[in-house]
């Protein structure tokens, strides 16, 4: 039997309890799960770590640098597995469309 029992509030500054609706940003926290599953996929030849990822998700095809320069490829498997992917760099200070796509669960 399942339960939706919540504890806590939304953030350790906020009185806003939580509820099962309530979405949580949790980073790479499912990446182990992910990678492992990827890896027993590359280990039965159905995946290349080193294939681009517009063959699975062909909105990746049209990736655009900074300046409007188009991407030459979409990142591997690999490159997002290490965080190498160049999604956003964590070297300079994160523009407000990048902080959209970590945090705004709503946008798909």
């Amino acid at each position: 039997m399942l339960s939706d029992q919540c504890f806590g509030s939304v953030s350790p500054s906020a009185s806003k309890p939580v509820n099962p609706e309530t979405l949580f940003c949790i980073g790479s926290c499912s990446k182990a799960l992910a990678a492992t599953c990827m890896m027993s996929l590359v280990n039965s030849g159905t995946l290349e770590l080193d294939s681009p990822i517009d063959r699975w998700l062909p909105a990746f095809s049209q990736l655009s640098l900074p300046g409007g320069q188009r991407a030459p490829r979409a990142p591997t498997l690999r490159e997002l597995l290490c965080h190498r992917a160049g999604i956003y760099s964590q070297k300079e200070q994160i523009t407000p469309v990048q902080r959209d796509l970590l945090y705004d669960f709503t946008i798909a």
